[in-house]
């Protein structure tokens, strides 16, 4: 007996509550579709067949077994959430309204954290993790670019890498400061754009600038890798975080600590030598030891 599931259940929760229920191809053709739902638009059944490698009468009956009429309904409902993605209050009214009551928020969300990262770990190519990594430690310095929350991953990566070693700064703005923030972009650097869901015009600007002066760029995103590809040299998706409490830069920064510790990895000696360094400018600043001792002063009376 098939599950049934309410209309606004998204896919990638129809895929995981229908696991145990599909053949091996037909959970091959849910995972494909629950992997890239920015794609399926402007795929055929034919298309996602010959991609996934199968028959385009296996993809059809696999969308019908999600609870959805056929093709079409579910293109129209993958193409509705990327619009509404567009709304950041819609987005925080619908992660509202689908929270539970049977747990806390706080649970829900560390819960919904840790799926997210099963996930990522799913989504995550060897061959383009090994790329990714490659850009960013062949490069003399790197610039990390976001704006809003995917500028907090800016900031975090940049001094991630700096602290490995790696001269890295970070660029969050838009207009005049965007332009002169990519004056000093040459060849030798590399970009890491990070751009969860929204297309900003500057993420265009930012890409565009690096091609043009021969720098590498590395993109993560949740839903715009297929809009850039052809355009840079890696891109790193993370997974839907539409609906669910957990928020979308929370895989972005646990991949940002990834990139910056596998360099620290690859030149082990540069990354504790900028960290002894870092540590001694710090005491000459403040002339003594900066934190405080967590434990208490020994009293008289203590034995």
């Amino acid at each position: 007996m098939r599950t049934t599931f309410s209309p606004n259940a998204p896919l990638h929760e129809r895929v995981v509550a229908l696991d145990a229920d599909l053949s091996p191809t037909e959970r091959k053709v849910a995972r494909f579709l629950a992997d890239h739902p920015n794609e399926i638009p402007s795929l055929t059944a034919a298309d996602l067949g010959q991609r996934i490698g199968t028959s385009d009468a296996t993809v059809v009956r696999t969308v019908k077994a999600l609870g959805y009429s056929g093709l079409p309904e579910l293109k129209r409902v993958l193409l509705k959430a990327l619009a509404d993605r567009r709304d950041p209050a819609l987005m925080l009214a619908q992660s509202i309204e689908h929270l539970g009551t049977e747990a806390s928020v706080a649970d829900q969300v560390l819960l919904a954290t840790g799926h997210l990262m099963q996930e990522a770990r799913h989504l995550l190519d060897p061959d383009t993790w090994r790329t990714a990594v490659d850009i960013i430690d062949a490069a003399d310095s790197v610039l990390a670019y976001g704006i809003g929350q995917a500028g907090s991953v800016a900031e975090y990566l940049a001094l991630k890498l700096s602290r490995a070693g790696l001269p890295a700064r970070s660029l969050t703005q838009t207009g005049l400061s965007l332009a002169y923030g990519l004056l000093s972009l040459s060849a030798n650097d590399a970009v890491v754009v990070i751009a969860p869901i929204r297309h900003f015009r500057e993420i265009d600007v930012v890409i565009d600038h690096a091609r043009s002066v021969g720098a590498r760029v590395l993109f993560i995103s949740e839903v715009l890798g297929l809009s850039v590809r052809g355009r840079v040299d890696a891109v790193l998706q993370t997974p839907q975080t539409n609906f669910g409490p957990a928020g979308s830069v929370v895989v972005p920064m646990a991949l940002a600590d990834a990139l910056a510790l596998e360099v620290a990895a690859r030149h082990p000696d540069r990354a504790t030598a900028t960290w002894r360094l870092i540590t001694d400018l710090r005491h000459q600043t403040v002339g003594s030891e900066l934190d405080v001792d967590p434990l208490p002063s020994p009293t008289a009376g203590d034995h």
